[in-house]
């Protein structure tokens, strides 16, 4: 918060209003957990220990972590134990790459398809 309370008063309504993950967003799972539910947690932390200074803070940071955070669950449900590298927020489906059948995340293998969070093997 660094002393610019005004500004903390002023953007909470703002992210209560404005801010939802339920979006047909394809995100690099690692960033959205490190800087966004990270971020999130770090300003709920600050917030819920200054109540005395911002009363009207009702927890909504941790609740947006919260529900993103479990947006982001099926990419952990990997047959390697590695995430995925991509998930979509709206869907709540992974993916290893950002094109069909590309990239270096963890996979089932070279052709198949997650479906569901599982390996459905090759496509046609």
């Amino acid at each position: 918060m660094m002393g610019r309370l005004s500004d903390v008063r002023s953007v909470l309504p703002l992210i209560k209003r404005h801010v939802d993950f339920a979006k047909p967003l394809k995100v690099h799972v690692f960033e959205v957990v490190i800087r966004v539910v990270g971020g999130l947690l770090s300003g709920h932390s600050l917030l819920a220990r200054a109540r005395d200074v911002v009363p009207e803070y009702d927890d909504h940071l941790l609740h947006l972590a919260t529900h993103l955070a479990k947006a982001m669950l099926p990419a952990f449900k990997t047959p390697s134990g590695l995430p995925w590298q991509f998930t979509n927020l709206k869907t709540v489906s992974a993916s290893a790459s950002t094109r069909e059948g590309q990239g270096n995340g963890a996979r089932c293998g070279h052709g198949d398809a997650l479906a569901g969070g599982r390996c459905a093997g090759p496509r046609d």
